[in-house]
């Protein structure tokens, strides 16, 4: 069984938005409903009330965003369907130890997944406090150095 890990601020810098759009749409569901889904990771993510599908490009759910959180950390990109834009910095550190576990809290304390984070892949905390795992391709592309010096170690 992994270990859970941790976020560790002393190994974290922050990182900006590339930019880059992505697709979603919001799921109205009502206040107090409970929904699962299976993310692309193969974990499950559980959401309270309204929350947010992100989507391929056939428009099939990759995984799921806490309503709340995703509209304050995204703008609306003008004149499209369901296009949306990044906004906010997160601090993040590439994780170089064994495998372990990492637990997803949303901010009123919904477990929403847990992902294995393994060397190389990125431990991410977002504008509002929830930790996540990205892979390094995906988060090379997504965020950049907030700091020129750091361009070095990301490129």
């Amino acid at each position: 069984m992994a270990v859970e890990v941790s976020f560790d601020p002393s190994k974290a810098r922050t990182y900006r938005p590339s930019g880059e759009p992505k697709r979603a749409r919001i799921v109205d569901a009502a206040p107090g409903e409970r929904t699962t889904i299976l993310a692309q990771w193969g974990e499950e993510e559980h959401f309270v009330g309204p929350w947010v599908a992100v989507l391929d490009d056939e428009g099939e759910t990759v995984y799921g965003a806490a309503y709340t959180e995703f509209i304050q950390m995204h703008e609306r990109i003008p004149e499209t369907e369901d296009g949306w834009r990044k906004i906010t910095k997160v601090d993040a550190y590439q994780h170089s130890g064994p495998p372990g576990r990492v637990t997803t809290v949303l901010r009123d304390g919904l477990v929403e997944t847990t992902n294995t984070v393994r060397a190389g892949d990125w431990i991410v905390r977002q504008h509002g406090g929830e930790i996540q795992v990205i892979g390094d391709r995906v988060f090379r592309r997504l965020y950049e150095p907030d700091d020129p010096v750091q361009i070095d170690d990301v490129g």
